[in-house]
């Protein structure tokens, strides 16, 4: 197999049913699993902090730069620190990683996939379909979610909008 030094990836990327990818973080840990030794940077142009927030978690990317942070010369210069063995994040993405780990004790791996599905306008009542959790685990942990954050409401139009003043979403 060839040798290949660095990977530059987008996270959105349609889904892949032949190697079972469904996102950038399903290939990014295929690339890990194929290509152990080579470097994976994150290009991309999203804005949830709590979606990069929740990427680096799961795939510890050696880069993470938002498109809207870089022109060519910044390019050249992360690619090449990135090959000098430096983990290198854009401003925008250092920012809101930096601010979502302010929340990190409430706002676990799960209680993140719940707050971003149910962004995505997933209703509660389907969550059991994309989260191994109950029905009543992922209603307890929503109320958790809403204690904590200061959501007095019971509907879950009011957690998201909290979610997003709160730069969350």
């Amino acid at each position: 197999m060839k040798s290949i030094d660095l990977f530059i990836i987008d996270y959105s990327i349609p889904a892949c049913s032949k190697y079972k990818l469904n996102d950038g973080v399903d290939l990014i840990n295929y690339i890990k699993e194929k290509y152990p030794n080579a470097k994976i940077v994150i290009l991309s142009s999203l804005s949830s902090p709590l979606l990069i927030f929740d990427i680096i978690k799961k795939t510890e990317p050696d880069g993470f730069w938002l498109k809207s942070d870089i022109d060519d010369r910044t390019l050249i210069n992360y690619i090449n620190l990135v090959c000098k063995d430096e983990t290198i994040y854009s401003e925008s993405v250092q920012k809101s990683f930096e601010h979502v780990s302010n929340y990190a004790k409430v706002l676990d791996e799960n209680n993140r996939k719940i707050l971003l599905l149910l962004d995505k306008g997933i209703k509660t009542k389907h969550l059991p379909n994309f989260i191994p959790l109950s029905l009543d685990t992922i209603n307890h942990r929503k109320a958790k979610i809403k204690l904590s954050l200061g959501v007095n409401s019971k509907d879950d139009y009011e957690l998201l909008k909290k979610a997003q003043h709160l730069g969350l979403l």
